[in-house]
């Protein structure tokens, strides 16, 4: 053939048009994946910057030094079976209220390489702010009995028996035996009551600094014990808060030597109304019960018979003796009211102390082994199931006490939602 005609012949030029291209169309193909994959990372990226943000930004109680390490382990959780992105690195830049976190990476290209692309850099970027619009109503529900008039201590109890010859101040003045509780405060001995007061404040404090304006969070105190007292009506001010919390001292009434939990829940679950969040009038209801655990139907009266009114014994677990009143734990159905009403319950349960030393009589040391065999445990059991496991503490001595209660309170914190501002 002779090269005019070599040139000239169209037969199998299909197949070396294809031979010249499939190199091509191979490396293009495969930088297309190669993007793909890249644009797969950055999204799972993205998604991780979104979370950490959106978290960091509920949160305002995390220090700005732990900032980073927080946002990086949230990131680390989202990214756990993104196979795509191996390595990464984040960064946290906090602009008043406002948490933006940025999440770099590399993916490795498979065909890009050829190219001299051994990887593509991706980076994903999220700003996220809390929701001021959201509106709540923290009830604090205290235990107002005179079992929170125990020394907190040890050594508060033995101070205690050294000027009344009892390990809880349980009199006041007028009520016809002697004013231990006036004479524990002169003394300066640390009463239950007390720690109480000192972890309110805390969480109060500690919620003013975090949230920075009033308005969204409104607060009510209310005291029980045979009745119910509304210590604190709802104020959206901080110092009046903690104004009350500073003057905070138990009832002096005998509707509190005895303690009606299941009527307490009732009457609240009747009265504050628990809505969606979205408008001042309509507060989401948050309860915070803080309580020993221990309900008892005494009036403080002589009569033996005279009981509270609409107390529920739970049957089997009541401890009768023929001389001292009914204790009990609270019922397995404690808190349903406020779940149907859609309340958020937090508990704190401060252990039962029982007196180490002291005039105790024997019906009454019946009563306190009760409590410390069986009673406290079942306590837990069942307001446990009132909050759930996360919203539940459990606490003996004073900085426990204190320590759960700011636990609580940063909880409700963290839990304020969030939007993305990207």
């Amino acid at each position: 053939m002779s090269v005019r005609k070599f040139f000239s012949c169209q037969s199998g030029g299909v197949l070396l048009l294809f031979s010249l291209l499939f190199p091509v169309l191979l490396l293009a193909g495969g930088c297309t994946l190669d993007y793909l994959r890249a644009l797969d990372a950055r999204s799972a990226l993205q998604s991780s910057a979104d979370a950490a943000a959106l978290a960091a930004a509920k949160d305002p109680n995390i220090p700005s030094d732990k900032m980073a390490l927080f946002a990086n382990n949230y990131v680390n959780q989202n990214l756990a079976h993104a196979n795509l992105v191996t390595n990464h690195e984040t960064s946290v830049r906090k602009d008043g209220n406002t948490v933006e976190v940025q999440v770099s990476s590399k993916v490795d290209t498979s065909f890009m390489r050829i190219f001299g692309w051994n990887s593509l850099d991706i980076q994903a970027v999220s700003r996220a702010l809390p929701a001021s619009s959201f509106y709540e109503r923290i009830t604090f529900v205290v235990d107002g009995s005179l079992s929170m008039a125990i020394g907190a201590t040890r050594e508060d109890q033995d101070a205690m028996v050294r000027i009344s010859n009892c390990a809880i101040a349980c009199h006041y003045k007028d009520s016809g035996f002697s004013a231990s509780y006036q004479q524990a405060r002169s003394q300066k001995i640390q009463m239950r009551i007390d720690v109480v007061r000192e972890g309110l404040r805390n969480v109060v404090t500690r919620m003013r600094d975090a949230i920075k304006q009033e308005g969204p969070v409104e607060f009510s105190i209310i005291f029980f014990g045979n009745e119910l007292n509304e210590y604190l009506p709802p104020t959206t001010s901080f110092a009046q808060v903690l104004q009350a919390i500073d003057q905070l001292e138990l009832p002096k009434s005998q509707d509190y030597l005895g303690t009606n939990m299941h009527k307490t829940v009732a009457q609240i679950a009747d009265s504050i109304h628990s809505g969606s969040g979205n408008a001042p009038d309509d507060r989401k209801s948050i309860i915070v019960l803080v309580t020993d655990g221990i309900e008892n139907d005494t009036t403080g009266t002589v009569k033996k018979n005279d009981t509270i009114k609409n107390w529920r014994a739970t049957g089997d677990f009541v401890y009768n003796s023929p001389n001292a009143f009914d204790i009990q734990s609270p019922a397995s159905d404690l808190c349903d009211p406020l779940k149907r009403g859609s309340h958020d319950i937090y508990v704190e349960l401060l252990e039962y102390l029982v007196p180490t030393g002291g005039f105790i009589s024997t019906k009454s040391a019946g009563k306190f082994a009760f409590i410390g065999t069986t009673l406290n445990d079942l306590s837990e059991k069942r307001l446990r199931a009132c909050s759930g496991d996360s919203r539940f503490r459990r606490a003996s001595t004073p900085a426990d006490i204190v320590d759960s209660l700011i636990k609580i309170g940063d909880a409700i914190t963290a839990n304020h939602p969030a939007y993305l501002t990207n």
